[in-house]
């Protein structure tokens, strides 16, 4: 039986309210923690070559972070960061990885 309109919304609603409210995160929670955990791993591990704001340019062959989240997607970020074999793919887990492709394409 296919429900419509209100009365769908109303079953939506009783069988929500019999099993009790199910709370996910925000989504903006979620980011939020998603960027202090990149923010935590890029000054782990990135920002003494890159400086933290990636506008550092001192170190030789370092590459200026700044503005490459309007350039790349997080994705393409970190490809690019693991073909400059520099940086090792197992040196993160996938979850700092993204969280630090996040990260990066914000500066």
């Amino acid at each position: 039986m296919r429900l419509r309109g209100w009365t769908a919304a109303v079953m939506l609603t009783l069988v929500g309210c019999s099993t009790g409210p199910v709370e996910a995160p925000a989504p903006g929670a979620q980011i939020s923690r998603d960027l202090a955990e990149g923010q935590r791993v890029y000054t782990l591990h990135c920002a003494r070559c890159h400086g933290p704001d990636g506008k550092d340019e001192t170190y030789p062959f370092i590459a200026r972070l700044d503005g490459i989240g309007k350039r790349h997607t997080p994705e393409e970020i970190l490809e690019a960061t693991w073909a400059s074999g520099f940086v090792s793919r197992d040196s993160f887990t996938p979850d700092e990885q993204r969280c630090l492709g996040l990260y990066v394409a914000t500066l």
